[in-house]
């Protein structure tokens, strides 16, 4: 399997992820992408007062955080995704070097893949740090090397059934046009494409 990085054309908004995420995923995954929220979170199914679907709500209406969020639910497992936040303990900043070398262990996956969509939505890419102690500045710059140097491990990864959710996803956004009217309907046709392989990947980290 073939992914291609780079969009022709215009780079992809948030309302447009959005789009293309729901389009994918609210009625195979019973989950629906969201903005608007101070802090991201997500909400599974069963723990929604307001209607029985899951919620992934990314800050306010930035499109970098919404590529992070979908980062992070295309690599949790089906079990992780029945818990508040996936199950994660956050660690606020300020954090001390150790505590901070932790947290890039555990971001790695996600933002290299939040890369891979950045690239594909046309949108520039930045590590985040989560803190923006000057001490970590040494810690910041390493960590956006291997960030770099992951790349083919996660594209490798996407070509697998475990990735099969995260390149479905991928695929939607290289498809969206941001000039056109039936952006809709191209990630509705990958949407059905991709619905038997998605379903089937779960692994603990699928």
């Amino acid at each position: 399997m073939h992914i291609r990085l780079r969009r022709r054309g215009d780079s992809v908004d948030q309302v447009r992820l959005v789009q293309a995420f729901n389009t994918c995923f609210k009625v195979s995954e019973n989950t629906v992408l969201e903005g608007g929220a101070e802090e991201p979170w997500y909400l599974p199914a069963h723990a929604n007062p307001d209607a029985p679907i899951a919620v992934l709500r990314y800050r306010a209406d930035y499109a970098a955080s919404a590529l992070h969020e979908v980062a992070h639910w295309c690599l949790v497992n089906k079990t992780q995704r029945q818990l508040p936040d996936f199950g994660f303990e956050y660690l606020p900043p300020p954090r001390t070097r150790q505590e901070q070398i932790a947290f890039f262990k555990a971001e790695l996956r996600a933002q290299s893949l939040e890369r891979v969509f950045s690239q594909s939505a046309g949108l520039a890419f930045r590590v985040s740090t989560d803190d923006f102690d000057p001490e970590h500045e040494e810690l910041t710059a390493e960590f956006e090397q291997r960030v770099t140097g992951y790349e083919q491990t996660t594209l490798q990864w996407m070509t697998e059934l475990a990735g099969a959710r995260a390149w479905q996803f991928n695929q939607s956004i290289l498809l969206i046009d941001a000039n056109s009217a039936d952006a809709k309907a191209k990630t509705t046709t990958v949407a059905k494409q991709s619905s038997v392989v998605a379903g089937s990947a779960e692994t603990p980290f699928g």
